[in-house]
């Protein structure tokens, strides 16, 4: 059987909150400036709740107002609940003035032109909350993003589209391809090709012109989007490797959330984000120990420690030898 809370125990919230401002900044006039009264009216405000409390929250030393041991016990208690209230207050507020959208790119725009121009622009739009998902397909019928950018022609029915930047489709093949089925002197070639590979070009020719009939369209592969946001957030790492790095920074760059950053990074390298960051400075300092004539405080610092302590211990962890011993022997 639930019980009614008994509210005539709720004390006066504008004594309560005076009482707050006065006990975390110390002095009255410090509480009466944060709360725009007077110290007067501060004064007023604590004995209304030491009445309520029936319990002296003060008392004076000399020309100072402090808090009784009752004061500082009550204050302990209360505080925990004032920081909840505003950090409550505070997600409210960011919610109600950012604005979400959500794109859609293909990971070569996504990788190649946007990621490395998202910080300028998120800083020119901080209220601006933008989740960026990459896919390969070109169904738009199926795109719940807000805005997408594709390669194709742009005749897209039910959609209206803006040419963005001028491209092209080449035909690429890797190494072991024209290996096996080469060479591949000019277009009369590719007659010789298995009809399953000709069937694949067939079709990417036909997306990027906008004519691929519906049954060949291709939905998104989750996993090859995970893997896009890992290597962007790898690069990001490797460009930014000597200073410190957030999560949150992280995942902002890139345009995604620190916790499917981490998740992805966790699928497809098993290690979280800065386990995988702390092997890559290590490796890199390895390098620079064995190729350049840097101090170690000079190389601690170029891939991203605090102290030249630090870097030692980290490196005598992993490699079992600190770095002055392998500087000089390095192959040993």
């Amino acid at each position: 059987m639930e019980t009614t809370p008994d509210y005539q125990n709720d004390p006066p919230l504008r004594a309560l909150r005076t009482f707050e401002a006065f006990a975390r900044l110390d002095t009255v006039t410090a509480a009466a400036r944060e709360l725009g009264i007077t110290a007067s009216a501060v004064s007023h405000q604590l004995r209304l709740l030491e009445e309520f409390l029936q319990t002296p929250l003060t008392e004076r030393q000399g020309r100072k107002l402090v808090l009784t041991e009752a004061g500082g016990e009550y204050y302990r208690a209360i505080r925990s609940a004032f920081t909840l209230l505003r950090g409550a207050t505070g997600q409210v507020l960011d919610s109600a003035s950012t604005r979400q959208i959500t794109l859609s790119v293909i990971p070569l725009f996504g990788l190649g032109w946007l990621v490395p121009r998202l910080p300028s622009f998120l800083a020119a739009h901080p209220g601006l909350d933008l989740n960026i998902l990459y896919a390969h397909h070109r169904n738009y019928l199926s795109d719940a993003a807000d805005l997408s950018v594709r390669f194709g022609s742009g005749q897209w029915r039910g959609y209206r589209s803006t040419r963005l930047l001028p491209g092209a489709a080449v035909p690429v093949c890797s190494r072991e391809f024209l290996d096996r089925h080469g060479p591949l002197s000019g277009p009369g070639a590719l007659a010789g090709l298995p009809q399953e590979v000709l069937a694949r070009i067939r079709i990417h020719l036909q997306l990027a012109t906008g004519t691929a009939p519906q049954a060949v369209i291709e939905e998104p592969d989750i996993t090859s989007h995970d893997l896009v946001i890992v290597r962007a957030a790898m690069k990001y790492m490797a460009e930014n490797i000597a200073r410190p790095i957030s999560l949150e920074d992280i995942s902002r760059h890139i345009g995604t959330y620190e916790k499917k950053l981490s998740n992805a990074f966790r699928t497809h390298t098993g290690k979280s984000v800065f386990e995988y960051l702390r092997e890559e400075r290590l490796c890199r300092a390895r390098q620079l120990l064995s190729t350049t004539p840097l101090s170690i405080h000079e190389i601690a610092l170029e891939v991203g420690f605090s102290s030249a302590a630090n870097f030692a211990t980290s490196f005598r962890d992993r490699f079992d030898t600190t770095p002055s011993e392998f500087r000089k022997n390095p192959d040993g």
